[in-house]
């Protein structure tokens, strides 16, 4: 039968929240990604539960692209 191994599937996901952690993954991942992209990466944070990430990563994309606006309007739509 097949099935998930959610322990393995969390532990995973904690590892690729905690590359966050480093200062040139959130940078590299900044340059690379377009606002859909990280509107997606934060929305997981959060639900992995790290609410930090999630904002630093958001913030620093803002700054880079100066895109505010079109963040704060999706923040009012949710």
């Amino acid at each position: 039968m097949y099935g998930y191994d959610l322990h393995r599937i969390f532990a995973k996901a904690d590892a690729w929240a905690k590359l966050f952690e480093a200062v040139e993954y959130l940078e590299s991942v900044v340059e690379r990604d377009c606002c859909s992209e990280i509107d997606v990466s934060v929305e997981l944070l959060i639900a992995l539960g790290y609410h930090g990430h999630a904002a630093a990563l958001m913030d620093a994309h803002i700054e880079a692209d100066s895109c505010g606006p079109r963040h704060t309007m999706s923040i009012r739509r949710s």
